[in-house]
């Protein structure tokens, strides 16, 4: 879905970083909603090109 290579989901997996089940204990499942949760709270904020770092830092700390 996402188009990722199968050894780049399997480190993820191995980095403990994706959610999975293994039923039966060979093959990997995921739940597509978990993963979409998860792809959406990874989002990083673009910049744009008028404004500095540091501006961004501080809007960024502001949020919090």
């Amino acid at each position: 879905m996402f188009g990722f290579k199968p050894s780049y989901i399997y480190k993820l997996v191995y980095e403990k970083r994706v959610n999975y089940y293994k039923p039966f204990g060979k093959k990997l499942f995921f739940k597509l909603s978990e993963l979409k949760v998860q792809f959406e709270e990874s989002k990083i904020e673009a910049v744009a090109n008028d404004t500095t770092i540091k501006d961004a830092a501080d809007r960024f700390m502001m949020k919090r």
